[in-house]
């Protein structure tokens, strides 16, 4: 009876543990913890729907590289496997397309690798196959050609295939090119080739360290003839409202500054905060790097998009998903997969978001993804706001209600304890600061505490202090007084 009973409770154990795998993968997100282990999440987004060419209204897309949404909530598709590009309404339902254009010695697209509407209504496509970026109203009338830039920096023979292009608020055209390493190429909106912006640093690994300390001892033909190294390049871009600069980078050796946020002096200014975990906070998307084959598979970003709220996504085409992080550099979500299924990608290209929902491209499986926050995602996206504008009481309920959900998210604690500290109650602001493994937050509440405590008990501290004054002045009163009388007993 009692082996039948252990049997039983076997099988019960097993088909418990099988079906909380099989919840587990149905509802798998994550987060890094401040120590930079994988945990349990919220999913922060839901599927809305899936978009095909035919969905669409249109023949299918083939191998489409960007996608843009304008002002108007209009949708441009860089479609560059059928040189075209198409044009959706908010509802993603088709309104036109543009394939030629007039007023220019070539009036086809061949490979358009990028797309972008300024404020004003002119459509920038960087026409990548004919070596050019082009400015058009939106009845395809060309207005300026963007063309390689007239420098000696750049060699006879290089190939200049723009792939990206954003403009500043100022109407200067900044564009992203295969193989430039210098850094953004940067245009008037006349078309003439002003500088170069923001290269990007070499990067400071031990094969550069040793490659350096050889060329030392280099003869000067050994030096010429040596691999020179150079920074990597740009993979994408985004210019926000106060014309900070973001941008990509594919891969780094090192796996961080894979995103930066620039500058008018080229400077990344992207906030990093790495006293409160124990990995860099600049290293974006996934921090574990894995091996396959003996190759590196580790994050490339391909986009970056910048809400109205500040929040910064960057979407990795190398495991197939984006990573969603607060406007002070806090991870909060991420969303994506690598598989076949219905809303994963293969090779997402393009992120932007329309009436609050994304919508993400995919090259192969010439599709738009569109997906929508959950209530989870709302409330930590409405205290953040609630933070950012003053209402702490607001912040420190809506947060204690998110920690029910996601009991993981050093942000929720750090929010209560800066708002607590805004509050000036510095005591409960060092006890959530503490949780949310926040240096510097703490130390800021404990100087202010030790304030309010000399403020609430000085008089209490100056008795003290007055008694242990008198105490010790007794005390050596009496002890001089034993001294000389000890000296007079020995004479």
């Amino acid at each position: 009876m009692k082996k039948m009973k252990r049997i039983i409770v076997l099988v019960l154990t097993m088909a418990l543990l099988c079906s909380t795998s099989v919840f587990a993968q149905e509802t798998d997100n994550y987060l890094y913890n401040d120590y930079g282990s994988a945990v349990p999440a919220p999913n922060g987004y839901s599927l809305s729907g899936v978009y095909s060419g035919k969905d669409l209204g249109i023949d299918s897309l083939k191998t489409p590289q960007d996608l843009f949404v304008d002002g108007d909530k209009n949708i441009y598709i860089a479609d560059t496997g059928n040189n075209r590009i198409v044009i959706l309404d908010e509802n993603l339902q088709y309104k036109k397309e543009i394939k030629e254009f007039k007023n220019t010695e070539i009036p086809t697209l061949l490979e358009p690798y990028g797309v972008y509407v300024s404020k004003d209504g002119y459509l920038y496509i960087c026409d990548s196959g004919n070596a050019r970026v082009i400015k058009s109203d939106m009845d395809a009338n060309v207005i300026t050609e963007y063309k390689k830039p007239d420098t000696n920096v750049l060699t006879e023979d290089f190939v200049f295939k723009p792939y990206k292009v954003a403009l500043d608020s100022a109407g200067g055209v900044y564009v992203v090119a295969f193989g430039l390493y210098q850094g953004l190429i940067y245009y008037n909106n006349d078309g003439d080739f002003l500088n170069f912006y923001g290269s990007n640093r070499i990067e400071v690994t031990v094969q550069v360290l040793a490659d350096n300390l050889w060329k030392k001892i280099f003869t000067k033909e050994q030096r010429e003839s040596s691999k020179r190294e150079i920074p990597t390049e740009y993979s994408n871009l985004y210019i926000d409202k106060d014309n900070f600069i973001y941008t990509t980078t594919l891969k780094t050796d090192n796996s961080i500054d894979e995103a930066k946020k620039l500058n008018a002096l080229g400077n990344n200014v992207l906030k990093i905060n790495s006293y409160n975990t124990y990995y860099s906070k600049n290293n974006y998307g996934d921090i574990d790097v894995e091996w396959s084959k003996g190759i590196k598979v580790d994050n490339s970003f391909v986009d970056v998009f910048v809400g109205e709220d500040g929040n910064m996504v960057l979407l990795d085409n190398e495991r197939c998903r984006f990573f969603e992080y607060s406007k002070d550099n806090d991870l909060i979500t991420v969303y994506g997969t690598k598989s076949n299924k219905k809303g994963d990608f293969l090779n997402p290209t393009a992120i932007d978001m329309v009436n609050g929902k994304y919508l993400i491209l995919d090259a192969e499986k010439n599709n738009i993804t569109v997906i929508e926050p959950t209530e989870y995602m709302n409330k930590l996206k409405g205290m953040l706001t609630y933070y950012s504008e003053g209402l702490y009481e607001e912040t420190i309920e809506g947060f204690e209600e998110i920690l029910k959900e996601n009991n993981n998210l050093s942000l929720a604690y750090k929010s209560i304890g800066k708002a607590y500290l805004q509050k000036g109650e510095y005591k409960k602001a060092l006890d959530y600061l503490k949780k949310a493994n926040d240096r510097q937050g703490y130390s800021d509440a404990f100087k202010e505490y030790r304030k309010e405590f000399i403020r609430d008990n000085l008089l209490i501290l100056l008795a003290g202090a007055i008694i242990v004054i008198i105490a010790l002045k007794i005390f050596l009163s009496k002890f001089r007084a034993w001294l000389i009388k000890g000296r007079e007993d020995e004479i």
